[in-house]
């Protein structure tokens, strides 16, 4: 048997919390499973689910997700204890998604997409894991949060997606393909070069 902190056969592999705040679901949960020779593949026992908050974090999340793992433990074991079976519902292969882990060279920020799918991604990439990562010129910046302006969210302005278009000694707005993105300079770590970032800095694009 083994537990897997998703509602399988959502979040298949070993991010399964990353991604569910990459692509902004609103809930997730935690699964016992018959373990077979296929990755998180084997029929569910039992699942529980809770909510994603936009205030949830990969450590948050994690840590709510675990808080389901004993109660979980000890409906199993007393379903066995009073000898009975536990029950083996099949995963829907076709509602199948898969969480591969995050590398390095999936972090990097695609300015172009909206304001509301850059913050899930910077969000999901954030503490305990690696970050979200920006690149200007020589330098390569980690951020670790952001805000979405209210007001803004639909807003296509005349930059390029990925141009700061206001700075202060606080933060920094940045525009994506729709929305303006707000990072504040405490949620920004200069892993290269240097990160002074003014009005007119253009963040790269992915070219990946």
């Amino acid at each position: 048997l083994n537990l897997h902190g998703s509602l399988l056969p959502l979040h298949r592999g070993t991010s399964p919390v990353n991604w569910a705040l990459i692509r902004d679901e609103r809930e997730t949960g935690l699964t016992m499973h018959y373990i077979d020779e296929g990755m998180d593949t084997g029929d569910v026992i039992f699942q529980e689910r809770i909510p994603i908050s936009d205030d949830d974090t990969p450590g948050t999340l994690s840590d709510s997700i675990k808080a389901l793992a004993p109660a979980m433990i000890r409906r199993a074991l007393k379903k066995l204890v009073d000898g009975g079976q536990l029950p083996r519902t099949p995963q829907d292969n076709s509602r199948a998604s898969f969480s591969p882990r995050l590398r390095n060279d999936d972090l990097l920020i695609d300015w172009r997409k909206p304001a509301r799918t850059v913050w899930s991604f910077i969000r999901g990439t954030s503490q305990p894991g690696l970050g979200a990562r920006a690149r200007v010129g020589s330098s390569e910046i980690t951020l670790w949060g952001s805000l979405v302006q209210s007001g803004n969210v639909q807003s296509q302005g005349t930059a390029v997606p990925g141009t700061v278009i206001a700075a202060d000694d606080i933060s920094i707005d940045v525009q994506c393909g729709t929305g303006i993105l707000r990072i504040l300079r405490t949620h920004m770590q200069c892993i290269a070069g240097n990160d002074t970032l003014i009005a007119g800095t253009v963040f790269l694009p992915d070219d990946r």
